[in-house]
Order: C-alpha cells, then sequence, then structure tokens
C-alpha cells in the first residue's frame, strides 16, 4: 500500500524527493535493485540526498560493486558524518576489498553512533572471528545483532559459528535455524546446522 501511495505521490509531482526515497526504499527492502536505483538517483538529482546515496551504495555493495560502493557512501556521510548506516557499509565494502584495518575503524564508528544497528554488530562478528581477534566482543556484538534483529542472517550465522566454536551445539542449531527461516538456502547456515545436529548426536 506504501508503495502504491509512493507511486501515486510521483505521478503527481516528479520531483518530490520524499515520494522518490520512499519508493526507492520499500523496493531495495524487497530486492528490486534494479527498480531501486533509478528512483533514487533522481532523489539524489533533486535533492542531493543523503540518505538516497546511502541507499544506492547499498544496491552496489549487493551487487559487488565495492569501489563504486564507497563512493556513494563517502557523499552520504559528507552530509551525515555520523550516519550509522552509511559507516557500516562503507565497513562492508572494505572488508571485502580487503582494507580490514578500515573496515574495523568505520565498524567502530557506526557501533558508536547506533548500538542497536544489526548489520554493523553482525559485520564486526564475521571481522573479529575471520581474523581470531577480539572473540569475547565477537560474541557481543552477535547477541547485539540478533537481539536487535532476530532475522539478521549475517548474525544468527556467527553467532552460530561461535557457538559451534564452544560445543553449544543445541544453541547453534537454534541459531542456524533462526537463519534458515529468512534464507531457506544459505549454505553456511545448512552445514553449521548439520555439524550442529552430528554433534548433538543427531546422525
Amino acid at each position: 500500500a506504501a508503495l502504491r501511495d509512493y507511486g501515486s505521490a510521483i505521478e503527481l509531482d516528479g520531483e518530490n524527493p520524499g515520494a522518490l526515497l520512499g519508493r526507492g526504499r520499500i523496493l531495495l527492502d524487497s530486492g528490486q535493485l534494479d527498480a531501486a536505483e533509478p528512483v533514487l538517483r533522481r532523489a539524489i538529482e533533486l535533492n542531493q540526498s543523503g540518505q538516497a546515496s546511502e541507499l544506492v551504495g547499498q544496491i552496489l555493495l549487493r551487487r559487488g560493486e565495492y569501489s563504486e560502493a564507497i563512493t556513494l557512501f563517502n557523499t552520504a556521510l559528507g552530509h551525515e558524518p555520523r550516519s550509522a548506516p552509511a559507516l557500516a557499509g562503507r565497513a562492508r565494502a572494505k572488508q571485502r576489498l580487503g582494507d580490514l584495518d578500515g573496515a574495523a575503524n568505520d565498524y567502530d564508528q557506526a557501533i558508536r553512533a547506533d548500538g542497536n544497528l544489526a548489520e554493523a554488530r553482525a559485520g564486526r562478528c564475521w571481522l573479529d572471528l575471520n581474523e581470531e581477534r577480539e572473540l569475547t566482543r565477537a560474541r557481543q556484538d552477535a547477541d547485539a545483532a540478533v537481539t536487535a534483529n532476530a532475522r539478521n542472517v549475517e548474525g544468527q550465522l556467527c553467532r552460530g559459528v561461535l557457538q559451534l566454536r564452544d560445543g553449544q551445539w543445541a544453541d547453534a542449531k537454534t541459531s542456524f535455524e533462526a537463519a534458515l527461516a529468512v534464507e531457506s538456502g544459505n549454505p553456511i547456515a545448512l552445514f553449521g546446522r548439520g555439524v550442529a545436529r552430528r554433534r548433538g548426536g543427531d546422525n
């Protein structure tokens, strides 16, 4: 219904940046990246919106266009230097490009700006886990991520892997099943649940 209302508003006024931003956000959240991008780029043209730049950055991040995503996140941060979503998005892009120190710094800033942002907590959890550092903090971040958003797949996966490391087979199975409830074919969750079941005696 909101998508239809934003569409009607745009038909009446094609230069309404609020309507363009709202429509673009819904399209992005529903995975319609190709439909969302031109709407959000039009919002940027009309209003130089930091939010629209951040959302286009998220689109590019999902497509694996990491350098281009960083450019858009930088634009967003130029409008709002403490934007936690833009900082977390830039951190993820830097992580994918191998700039781990830069990613860690951005995750830290994002969490200082918004300690309940699941994407930032989950991202830092994976960074710490993969680099074998700050594993106590990684567990705290995983718990915080899924508390903030139980449907955050990355948070559930990171918590599940940490629980496997600690021999918490039943808890790990629960975490992986929470991830599979959102993404039924997630390979990490399927493999992790298999390990948890086998170690827990369910061959």
